[in-house]
């Protein structure tokens, strides 16, 4: 943290000769957050050392500086006889985003039947955020039947960080088929909506419960919490009258104090309209 170069040279001699393997891998860490060029040479041997935690800790230290040559070396871990370093090569590889061989690599681990494995390799796919070269791959798992809840979400939120709603699609087809044989089933048309607030799509989730709380039979709890999401919806699509008009159907009447540091209502709050409901105003 001090960025002097004397710390440069005193985490060089400690990386190579630290007392524990714990001091030196805290010396190849540090090597990399000073952005060191010195270092690359012992993080490119350390993949190699006896040590687990030294291979761990310069896999981490190539991911950080993301040089597309590094990249063949941290792959090579993924067969590495510790899980933990595996796991860990396999996140790291979400950071050499200039690589089509890591991007390659994790394309195939999306096949592996461990869903631990497929979430790590979902996520570092999606810091890469490269749809072009992703999409058949995350579409042909987003529609997979033998794909888990977990990965349907995963890969949904993973698409939808890259502006594609196509898992989100694959994963609401349920409801959707529920929806279209019983317009009146209130608790998917709830179910329905809260899945699409939670991707952020607002619109959609208003549609589905604006038509939940017109169904005689939905009881009042589902009714109040349906308004409650109505008016985060309105209130993020800056809709503020209605998101008002939604409020004050939970049964808070003109009493929004709770909600004051909710980011739902970030912006809301800041509108001279309703800030003074908020308790935000001056």
């Amino acid at each position: 943290k001090t960025k002097e170069s004397t710390a440069v040279r005193a985490l060089l001699d400690l990386a190579r000769n630290g007392r524990t393997t714990s001091i030196r891998a805290a010396a190849l860490r540090a090597l990399s957050d000073l952005g060191a060029p010195e270092g690359v040479e012992l993080w490119q041997q350390g993949v190699l050392d006896s040590a687990k935690e030294i291979r761990m800790a310069c896999a981490r230290c190539l991911a950080v500086l993301g040089r597309a040559a590094d990249a063949k070396a941290v792959i090579q871990l993924l067969k590495d006889p510790e899980p933990d370093v595996a796991m860990e090569a396999l996140d790291c590889l979400g950071y050499f985003k200039e690589s089509t061989e890591a991007i390659r690599t994790l394309h195939e681990t999306l096949k592996a039947t461990d869903e631990k494995t497929v979430l790590i390799a979902l996520d570092a796919l999606g810091r890469i955020g490269n749809l072009s070269l992703s999409k058949p791959y995350l579409h042909q798992l987003a529609g997979s039947a033998e794909s888990t809840m977990e990965i349907r979400r995963r890969v949904a939120e993973v698409l939808m960080s890259m502006g594609d709603g196509f898992g989100l699609d694959r994963l609401v087809d349920p409801l959707k088929q529920q929806v279209a044989k019983n317009p009146k089933d209130h608790a998917a048309r709830i179910d329905l909506g809260r899945t699409y607030f939670e991707f952020t799509a607002y619109r959609r989730c208003l549609d589905h419960l604006e038509a939940a709380i017109k169904l005689p039979q939905l009881p009042e709890f589902d009714k109040i919490r349906a308004n409650e999401t109505m008016a985060r919806c309105h209130a993020r699509l800056k809709n503020f009258t209605k998101a008002a008009d939604a409020l004050q159907r939970t049964g808070r009447s003109n009493d929004w104090r709770d909600l004051a540091n909710d980011p739902d209502f970030l912006e809301m709050t800041k509108d001279k309209r309703w800030t003074k409901y908020f308790g935000t105003g001056d």
